[in-house]
């Protein structure tokens, strides 16, 4: 009887794609527990959804690979849904231009991007040295997501690799 033993597949040096759906922002809310005595915070429904999509996509686009393991740059790029209530010349002259608007700002945007992203594209958002984050109107909302790997390894995150897993 022969044993297989799975190789790992090395980690890309680019990682790119698309998450189809309305960017949602990161929103922790706190809660006191009375019968622990001690206040508790979870994740909103809806950002972990989104997250989950995120993480779908992600590993999806990995197609097995083991996580980046060095720094990276993160670039994302939020395409917000144009609202239904602006008139059809609004619309046209908003299409693909900065999203300045109450639908959430972009650290909080980007921090639920770089949750998900842990332990499938990277192993820790720590990695994260570099980057750029944009917010675009648009009549299809997405996400793009693009990660790099800038090269240099950092000693000490390979065992974080196989509790992230």
């Amino acid at each position: 009887m022969q044993i297989s033993i799975p190789i790992p597949i090395q980690p890309p040096k680019v990682v790119s794609f698309t998450v189809p759906n309305q960017p949602v922002v990161y929103r922790e809310r706190a809660v006191f527990n009375k019968a622990k005595g001690y206040i508790m915070s979870y994740l909103e429904s809806r950002a972990r959804a989104h997250r989950d999509l995120v993480r779908k996509y992600a590993d999806t686009a990995m197609q097995g690979a083991a996580p980046i393991t060095g720094d990276v740059r993160l670039s994302v790029a939020f395409f917000m849904q144009i609202p239904d209530s602006a008139s059809k010349a609004r619309k046209e002259a908003l299409e693909g231009a900065y999203c300045v608007s109450h639908n959430g700002d972009r650290t909080n945007l980007l921090k639920l991007c770089e949750d998900a992203l842990k332990g499938i594209v990277m192993v820790d958002d720590e990695q994260v040295v570099d980057g750029q984050t944009a917010k675009f109107w648009s009549k299809t909302p997405r996400t793009e997501i693009r990660v790099e790997a800038l090269g240099t390894d950092r000693p000490g995150l390979e065992p974080r690799i196989k509790e992230a897993q």
